[in-house]
């Protein structure tokens, strides 16, 4: 959520989104948008949208979740479940999730937390009038909500795919929020199999028009496309790695992409060596050779697992903190185990090339 780092100097003085400079920026707190030119940063207009001014008291038990805090607090979901939130409380749901002042509270308040708490209530009531009220939250740069939206539309189903389109199709739109759209589609396809057709559809516009959109977007549409096991759509895809409208860091190159498919590559194909050669440029820019083989080295003093998977881990991923032990399991199948690494690379790379691109700004 909101970062006290993303202040203005006066500390003394109220956070004003209105009249926060477009240029002020911190590696460590949201950024509140720019001006629209640079694709791949929040737009401050659309962020001032998707944000309401405050407008009256919340009421009982809506304003409950002002004080709930943050939600991995133990005991915190149980808390927020027994308050009996329903569908009468939607609309004021609604514009708490959507609320700038709670949105832009201090970090260190309880307060700050309740736009996500909506969101969360809404995943459990039919949100499927207000699909297109929820759109705005992808203008947002915010971690949470670009795991909770998708998660919430994709529940919602058939009456967010005309919304989701429309947001797609507006390229005005920061690179991001268009590829979270993605998501959501992917989620609706998964939870409404009667909708797949649909969503295939609209993903494959996006690839369809891939000259229109930055290689984030079509990162993200190519990928959901291949999670939905869509061969149909190959001829699309390939010409996406054609164009160099995909980052291959996020699923690998065309070789693997074809595999994730049950595809047998053609020894003599051309885009083979071209995305394979793209992967490594990109590989060693986010990780150079010494720097991945002195990270192996260490984690294999530290790990059983075998030499080759950690260099395929360590080659796709960015340095990150040591998780807390999980729970002892039986081990998941080999696939299985393939599909959770390259959804957690995936993760990865989105917060890796967003923090990137927030460096190269400064």
């Amino acid at each position: 959520m909101s970062d006290a780092l993303s202040r203005t100097l006066a500390d003394d003085q109220p956070f004003d989104l209105e009249h926060e400079p477009l240029e002020q920026e911190h590696p460590l707190a949201n950024d509140w948008g720019g001006d629209g030119t640079n694709p791949i940063r929040p737009v401050r207009a659309h962020v001032l949208a998707a944000l309401r001014p405050h407008t009256q008291p919340y009421a009982a038990p809506v304003d409950a979740l002002l004080t709930l805090g943050d939600p991995n607090t133990d005991g915190v979901v149980e808390r927020r479940r027994a308050l009996g939130l329903g569908q009468a409380q939607l609309p004021e749901l609604l514009r708490m999730a959507r609320d700038r002042s709670l949105y832009t509270s201090d970090s260190d308040t309880d307060e700050v937390w309740a736009p996500l708490h909506a969101v969360a209530v809404m995943s459990d009531l039919d949100a499927s009038d207000v699909a297109s009220e929820l759109l705005p939250l992808l203008d947002l740069d915010d971690d949470w909500f670009f795991t909770e939206v998708p998660e919430l539309l994709g529940k919602v189903g058939a009456s967010a795919l005309a919304p989701i389109r429309d947001y797609l199709a507006d390229h005005t739109r920061w690179a991001f929020g268009q590829a979270h759209a993605c998501d959501a589609l992917k989620k609706i396809a998964e939870q409404h199999p009667e909708l797949r057709e649909q969503v295939v559809e609209a993903l494959s516009d996006v690839l369809r028009h891939a000259e229109d959109y930055h290689e984030v977007v079509c990162t993200r549409a190519m990928d959901a496309l291949v999670e939905l096991d869509a061969v149909e759509e190959l001829p699309l895809i390939r010409r996406a790695f054609e164009l160099g409208r995909i980052d291959e860091m996020v699923r690998g190159p065309w070789g693997d992409v074809l595999n994730d498919l049950g595809i047998e590559p053609a020894e003599d194909d051309p885009l083979l060596d071209e995305s394979q050669r793209r992967f490594q440029e990109r590989r060693e820019q986010f990780m150079p050779r010494k720097q991945r083989e002195q990270l192996l080295e260490l984690i294999a003093r530290l790990s059983e697992h075998e030499p080759q998977q950690l260099l395929d881990d360590v080659a796709t991923s960015t340095p990150q903190p040591l998780p807390a032990p999980a729970p002892v399991s039986a081990p998941a199948p080999r696939v299985a185990q393939a599909k959770a690494r390259k959804q957690k690379n995936k993760r990865k790379m989105e917060s890796a090339s967003r923090k990137a691109n927030r460096r190269k700004r400064k």
